[in-house]
């Protein structure tokens, strides 16, 4: 009974959110079909189709190191003898099967869709890392003192998490999985350790800039003149300008004259010296068409 009825309490309250929002928003249920149900799932978007066992394949470079710990985490699990934990193997079992068949067969993927799985991993994995502490308490340190038991717990947590943690590291610091944003947020990081001075500079990106903005952000309060832009145009004389993209340098080459760029890190780093002659008149008849529309 209590299965049925939470089952018919979510129904209603997912069902009467989306008639609520159709209801001020004519055309919602539409948009969620095209976006969610038929469109991003039955055709291939923006050339994101990948092969069926895509996210198969993530384990191996997302999960190295605890990717060996997952089967023999769900096959302890499935045989323990606390029902509890057999409960909690299958809960957790069929839930990151379903949801891996369901993103696997969606025509369109994109490599973030299986996140949520790996939190529901590393608590199945986490139980294990507990189940076999017990059992090493239990088999071998009934007799040992707390002293003991700390200077081995910490031991343990040490070793099995050193992998993981320079893998975690490796990643961050080097320049092999990187994208273009991940690019100038490295040479920002390596600029603060070095403790230059990128007073006068400008971060052009004009894709997701998350992690360039965190270092800007961070220089900003240091009360350093570093700015963050994702146009172009607003670009000054007479600042240095970093930029990652390919699209970024020819906008900036097409408008303005530049030094030759220094390179560091996989940035071009160029000095803006002036306009572009023909760039500066289109600005000035761009800036009369918009006050003409204003007035």
């Amino acid at each position: 009974k209590r299965l049925y009825a939470g089952c018919l309490f979510l129904v209603g309250v997912v069902g009467g959110y989306y008639a609520l929002r159709e209801w001020h928003a004519p055309g919602f249920l539409q948009a969620v079909y095209g976006n969610e149900l038929g469109g991003r799932y039955l055709q291939e978007l923006e050339q994101n189709g990948q092969p069926h066992l895509y996210y198969f394949r993530n384990f191996w470079w997302r999960y190295p190191f605890w990717l060996y710990l997952l089967f023999p985490a769900f096959l302890v699990g499935f045989f323990a003898p606390s029902a509890k934990a057999k409960t909690f193997s299958r809960f957790t079992a069929i839930l990151s099967i379903t949801y891996l068949l369901i993103i696997s067969s969606s025509k369109t993927k994109l490599q973030w869709y299986d996140v949520p799985l790996y939190p529901l991993l590393a608590l199945q994995i986490g139980w294990l890392l507990y189940f076999g502490w017990l059992w090493l308490q239990q088999q071998w340190l009934i007799t040992a003192s707390n002293a003991v038991k700390i200077a081995l717990g910490g031991s343990l947590f040490a070793l099995l998490f050193a992998t993981p943690f320079r893998l975690i590291h490796q990643h961050i610091t080097t320049l092999d999985h990187y994208s273009s944003d991940h690019e100038q947020a490295l040479f920002l990081q390596k600029a603060i350790q070095q403790k230059k001075d990128l007073n006068n500079y400008t971060f052009l990106y004009e894709d997701s800039d998350r992690h360039i903005r965190y270092y800007t952000k961070r220089l900003q309060r240091q009360n350093v003149k570093v700015r963050l832009s994702n146009i172009v145009n607003e670009i000054k004389p007479g600042t240095y300008v970093v930029t990652s993209e390919d699209s970024t340098r020819k906008k900036l080459l097409q408008r303005y004259e530049v030094s030759k760029p220094i390179k560091a890190y996989g940035c071009d780093i160029f000095y803006i010296k002036d306009r572009l002659k023909e760039d500066v008149s289109n600005l000035v008849t761009s800036k009369k068409v918009e006050q003409k529309k204003q007035s």
